[in-house]
């Protein structure tokens, strides 16, 4: 998985996010992978990547920066 790319909120917080199955950007509605307040996108990442598999389509995987 490449590295994440980060956007900054307007109240100043960040959050970075990868992109699984970008191929299929533009072409179906992108699921939103969240990961709780103590966890990391990077805890979910064999779930992510097998749901990525075997539902193809976009999955944006986020969590905060501290």
């Amino acid at each position: 998985m490449p590295g994440p790319a980060v956007a900054e909120l307007p109240d100043g917080a960040k959050l970075a996010y990868n992109i699984l199955g970008s191929q299929y950007l533009g072409k179906t509605t992108p699921v939103v992978m969240i990961c709780g307040m103590t966890a990391l996108k990077s805890d979910n990442k064999k779930v992510s990547e097998a749901v990525a598999q075997s539902h193809p389509g976009n999955y944006i995987l986020c969590d905060s920066m501290a």
